[in-house]
């Protein structure tokens, strides 16, 4: 992911750079293709991070907790009661085994 928003970031820069007549193309009124990928920059990172955090809440937390949940047990110690900051709906796994 990290590659195609670089590859698409810097396809933007190159045509700015080197594609003058084909930024400057009027779509509508007066905006311009130039205008128009800036803009797509914005809404491309947006999903990005969107779509990281569902990644992460569903995947990495969940794994992350049980890594939490058992190196105190390992050590001989209970482990502390954690709340993911994540989640929003109720307990995660750590809570619910308890």
């Amino acid at each position: 992911m990290t590659a195609a928003f670089l590859l698409w970031y810097l396809l933007y820069v190159v045509l700015s750079a080197y594609a003058r007549g084909f930024m400057g193309t009027k779509i509508i009124g007066e905006v311009n293709v130039a205008l128009v990928f800036g803009l797509l920059q914005f809404v491309s990172t947006f999903l990005i991070a969107w779509l990281y955090e569902r990644y992460a809440r569903r995947r990495l937390e969940p794994l992350a907790a049980e890594v939490r949940a058992g190196i105190p047990a390992a050590a001989g110690v209970a482990a502390p009661p954690t709340i993911s900051p994540l989640r929003k709906d109720g307990p995660g796994p750590e809570e619910e085994r308890r």
